[in-house]
Protein backbone atom coordinates (compact mmCIF):
# COMPACT_ATOMS: atom_id res chain seq x y z
CA UNK A 1 0.00 0.00 0.00
CA UNK A 2 1.38 3.44 -0.92
CA UNK A 3 0.59 6.61 0.94
CA UNK A 4 3.30 9.31 1.08
CA UNK A 5 4.08 10.76 -2.33
CA UNK A 6 7.12 12.63 -3.62
CA UNK A 7 10.90 12.35 -3.79
CA UNK A 8 11.38 12.80 -0.01
CA UNK A 9 8.51 10.54 1.05
CA UNK A 10 10.66 7.70 2.35
CA UNK A 11 12.43 10.04 4.79
CA UNK A 12 9.09 10.59 6.57
CA UNK A 13 8.16 6.92 6.86
CA UNK A 14 8.22 5.63 10.43
CA UNK A 15 9.85 2.18 10.82
CA UNK A 16 6.56 0.86 12.22
CA UNK A 17 4.91 1.81 8.93
CA UNK A 18 7.44 -0.20 6.94
CA UNK A 19 6.94 -3.18 9.24
CA UNK A 20 3.20 -3.03 8.48
CA UNK A 21 3.60 -2.92 4.71
CA UNK A 22 3.34 0.83 4.06
CA UNK A 23 5.56 2.15 1.26
CA UNK A 24 5.93 5.59 -0.30
CA UNK A 25 3.67 6.11 -3.31
CA UNK A 26 4.99 6.63 -6.79
CA UNK A 27 2.38 9.08 -8.07
CA UNK A 28 2.66 12.83 -8.23
CA UNK A 29 0.93 14.94 -5.57
CA UNK A 30 -2.29 16.63 -6.65
CA UNK A 31 -2.49 20.40 -6.90
CA UNK A 32 -4.76 20.62 -3.85
CA UNK A 33 -2.51 19.06 -1.21
CA UNK A 34 -3.33 21.78 1.32
CA UNK A 35 -6.44 23.96 1.46
CA UNK A 36 -7.86 26.12 4.24
CA UNK A 37 -11.11 27.94 4.80
CA UNK A 38 -13.22 29.38 7.59
CA UNK A 39 -14.83 26.91 10.00
CA UNK A 40 -17.71 29.32 10.66
CA UNK A 41 -20.26 26.90 9.20
CA UNK A 42 -18.51 23.66 10.16
CA UNK A 43 -20.96 21.56 12.20
CA UNK A 44 -18.24 20.08 14.44
CA UNK A 45 -16.93 23.46 15.59
CA UNK A 46 -20.33 25.18 15.82
CA UNK A 47 -21.84 22.31 17.84
CA UNK A 48 -18.83 22.01 20.16
CA UNK A 49 -17.84 25.65 20.67
CA UNK A 50 -20.73 27.78 19.46
CA UNK A 51 -21.16 30.11 16.51
CA UNK A 52 -19.01 32.97 17.85
CA UNK A 53 -15.96 30.73 18.35
CA UNK A 54 -16.56 29.04 14.98
CA UNK A 55 -16.44 32.43 13.25
CA UNK A 56 -12.81 32.79 14.39
CA UNK A 57 -11.79 29.19 13.59
CA UNK A 58 -10.05 27.78 10.52
CA UNK A 59 -10.30 24.38 8.86
CA UNK A 60 -7.25 23.04 7.00
CA UNK A 61 -7.54 20.06 4.64
CA UNK A 62 -4.44 17.87 4.42
CA UNK A 63 -4.67 15.79 1.23
CA UNK A 64 -2.22 12.92 0.70
CA UNK A 65 -2.02 13.77 -3.01
CA UNK A 66 -3.79 10.65 -4.29
CA UNK A 67 -7.29 10.17 -5.66
CA UNK A 68 -8.11 8.09 -2.56
CA UNK A 69 -9.54 9.79 0.51
CA UNK A 70 -7.94 7.22 2.79
CA UNK A 71 -5.32 9.52 4.31
CA UNK A 72 -7.02 12.89 3.92
CA UNK A 73 -7.87 14.69 7.15
CA UNK A 74 -8.81 18.09 8.55
CA UNK A 75 -6.99 20.13 11.15
CA UNK A 76 -9.07 22.71 12.97
CA UNK A 77 -7.42 25.78 14.49
CA UNK A 78 -9.85 27.06 17.09
CA UNK A 79 -9.51 30.16 19.28
CA UNK A 80 -11.43 29.07 22.40
CA UNK A 81 -11.89 31.14 25.55
CA UNK A 82 -9.19 28.95 27.12
CA UNK A 83 -6.69 29.60 24.32
CA UNK A 84 -5.88 28.22 20.88
CA UNK A 85 -6.66 24.55 20.26
CA UNK A 86 -5.81 22.33 17.29
CA UNK A 87 -8.10 19.41 16.57
CA UNK A 88 -7.86 16.73 13.90
CA UNK A 89 -10.73 14.93 12.15
CA UNK A 90 -9.98 11.88 10.03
Amino acid sequence: MGFLVGPDASSYLDPAGSENGLVPGSGAPSESVLRSDSAAADELVVRTCGEEVAKKAWRVLIDDGTSSASLDFYLYVVDTPGGWKVWAKY
